[in-house]
């Protein structure tokens, strides 16, 4: 079931914001294997469990905690995410705060990179951080990935700390305050 919320407009064209239930699993985990194989091109292993069942299952699920959103551009699926309100799996505490929003699964497809698409979605997001009476929106990300880290710092997020991941590796945590 897809639930229409809002369109926003990109240099890519109109984009329709979308929440969506487990059935358009399919279509997150396409974009997120997309990312992967992009990413590996370019000689980083991020996402790769993305193409096994227990990444299939880890997204899934995110159906009963996240509210799960797929991007559509002339029909066709071209970013996804998804936004939970507490988040202790990373930051521990502090997830509980309640100041924040948590940004998951944050993709957008190479069909429109570089189109500003991803700041926008940004945007509409801290909207929804606002809505929800939270004053900022965190993230993590592979720490040590100086593409994706630089790209979250140029957006205006800040560095808060580095934690250890629970499937391995390094996980950078950042913050942005409303805009």
């Amino acid at each position: 079931m897809r639930l229409a919320i809002d369109t926003i407009q990109t240099a890519a064209g109109p984009l329709q914001i979308v929440q969506v239930d487990s059935e358009s699993l399919d279509l997150i985990m396409t974009l997120l294997q997309e990312a992967s194989d992009w990413l590996l091109s370019r000689g980083i292993r991020m996402w790769r469990r993305m193409h096994t069942a227990e990444g299939r299952a880890f997204v899934a699920a995110r159906f009963a905690t996240d509210a799960v959103y797929l991007v559509f551009r002339d029909g066709d699926p071209v970013a996804t995410f998804s936004l939970r309100w507490e988040e202790t799996t990373m930051w521990g505490e502090v997830g509980l705060d309640g100041q924040a929003g948590y940004l998951h699964g944050f993709t957008v497809s190479r069909q429109v990179g570089g189109q500003g698409v991803g700041l926008a979605l940004l945007a509409w997001i801290d909207k929804q951080v606002e809505v929800r009476g939270r004053r900022c929106l965190r993230l993590n990300t592979t720490a040590g990935n100086p593409g994706i880290c630089g790209y979250y710092e140029r957006a205006g997020f800040r560095p808060c700390g580095v934690v250890s991941h629970v499937l391995g590796g390094m996980t950078q945590l950042y913050e942005r305050k409303r805009l």
